[in-house]
């Protein structure tokens, strides 16, 4: 069912969106490309749906399909007039978001991709990987007391992956952490861009010294891992050839198009139900390789966690887009027998991405709090659940920003990325909840939680917050 407020942060989102006149060569392809979101409600509206994909007139950017019921579809423009008679006629709810994609991407995202590698970085465009490599190379290399990069090795193309530990307890070996990355999805810029956001974040507190705010002392009492770049051949490849590009760049195999190049990293980790949810063809944008860890991305994150896991204490992944705090399981639907702990460190972070809340960004809403299986879809191979159940940190999370869809303006940059550095300085001023835990391989799910008795009882909570601050 469709929600209210869904249907109002979505208009709002459409209205947020300011036109910037800009050139992009990732985004060219897509020129004359319609977008067109839909919501079927019956089987005969999947069935119509289906037969436009089976015959060429509308392709699905993405090939799982979510319980929000929305789908998006990318129609050529000179075919979009038979779609949209089927649209009305079947009565499918649909909205229109653009009829030229391409224009719509260089409208929303600004600057050409070959100035996006600039001289220092930036929170007012989207970056480039150059641009990102090159400030934190040279952050460690002007904070050596509490900085320290952490080189977890090269993409299939050679290029750097990085991440920075940040801590006043650089040679102590008992130290708690909280493990933060974005990028693994290339197309996800908000999620990268959030990412690079809570590392300069990070670097103001520890450079501030003594402070009577209670927010920065909690977070210098912590050690911090940020990787925010973890698929960067993708990434580079969004900036210059295909903006809505997802996985990694192992090539295509022999006589097979680019479209066919690729893995999905986050359906390559070694976890229980790797083949859930996920696709052995190559040419699916879910193809998961050819066995887990295949990708040296994927190996790169496994290794520096390893080597690293006994400190940290909390495992965050940050994707965008939903609005979702979520947590395992990905590739089941039961729950973890710890889920109530997960759960009440996912409050901390909701209450705290509330307070961080600004009326740059989106109309005030919340994060929705729960397992990936029910509520969005069941998927194997992930991250968070490889985090958990193969590394041993008890508290993982994937978040899923704020948005309507990949393309954000960059004006909501900074709103955004400040949601979620408010999230983490809550977490961290609740140690109480995670700090004392212990590293803990989990291999057992517990029996499945009722998800609409969950759901009830966190809108009614969340109804009373926002009674109570006044929104």
């Amino acid at each position: 069912m469709i929600k209210i407020q869904e249907v109002t942060l979505f208009i709002y989102w459409i209205l947020s969106l300011v036109k910037f006149s800009t050139q992009n060569s990732s985004s060219r392809i897509y020129d004359g490309q319609v977008l067109v979101f839909v919501f079927p409600l019956s089987d005969r509206h999947f069935k119509v749906i289906d037969k436009w994909s089976s015959n060429s007139l509308c392709k699905e950017i993405e090939e799982v399909r979510s319980y929000d019921g929305k789908i998006q579809l990318l129609c050529p423009f000179d075919r979009f007039g038979k779609i949209e008679e089927d649209l009305k006629r079947f009565g499918i709810i649909h909205f229109v978001l653009t009829k030229d994609v391409g224009k719509f991407i260089r409208d929303n995202e600004g600057a050409d991709s070959t100035r996006r590698d600039l001289s220092t970085m930036t929170w007012k465009e989207f970056v480039g990987y150059d641009t990102i490599i090159k400030w934190m190379e040279k952050l460690a290399k002007d904070h050596p007391s509490f900085v320290t990069l952490i080189d977890m090795g090269r993409s299939i193309e050679k290029r750097k992956i990085y991440a920075m530990k940040i801590s006043l307890s650089l040679n102590k070996t008992d130290a708690k952490a909280i493990w933060v990355d974005s990028g693994i999805h290339s197309r996800e810029w908000s999620a990268i861009s959030t990412g690079t956001y809570i590392l300069n974040k990070l670097m103001e507190v520890f450079k501030a010294g003594k402070t009577s705010d209670k927010y920065s002392n909690y977070v210098k009492n912590i050690d911090w891992y940020v990787a925010p770049l973890l698929n960067p051949d993708g990434y580079v490849y969004t900036m210059t050839k295909n903006r809505f590009w997802r996985r990694n760049r192992r090539s295509a195999p022999a006589g097979k198009p680019d479209m066919c190049a690729g893995v999905d990293l986050n359906r390559n980790f070694d976890t229980d139900g790797h083949y859930a949810g996920t696709s052995t063809d190559q040419c699916s944008i879910l193809y998961r390789g050819p066995f887990p860890e295949s990708e040296p991305e994927t190996r790169a994150l496994v290794k520096t966690i390893m080597k690293h896991k006994e400190n940290i204490r909390i495992f965050i992944t940050i994707h965008s887009y939903g609005g979702y705090w979520l947590t395992p399981w990905a590739h089941t639907y039961h729950l973890p027998e710890d889920y109530l702990n997960i759960n009440r460190v996912g409050v901390h972070a909701i209450k705290g991405a509330l307070r961080g809340y600004t009326k740059m960004s989106y109309p005030n809403s919340s994060y929705k709090l729960g397992s990936v299986s029910q509520l969005l879809y069941v998927c194997g191979g992930t991250s968070m659940d490889w985090a958990k159940m193969k590394a041993g940190i008890q508290l993982a999370y994937a978040l899923e920003m704020k948005g309507m869809f990949f393309i954000e303006n960059k004006t909501n940059i900074i709103p955004l990325a400040e949601e979620i550095w408010s999230a983490l300085k809550e977490i961290a001023a609740h140690p109480e909840d995670w700090a004392d835990l212990n590293v803990t391989t989990t291999k057992k799910n517990s029996a499945m939680v009722l998800l609409p008795l969950c759901s009830l009882l966190w809108s009614i909570v969340l109804g009373f917050y926002f009674v109570w601050v006044g929104y």
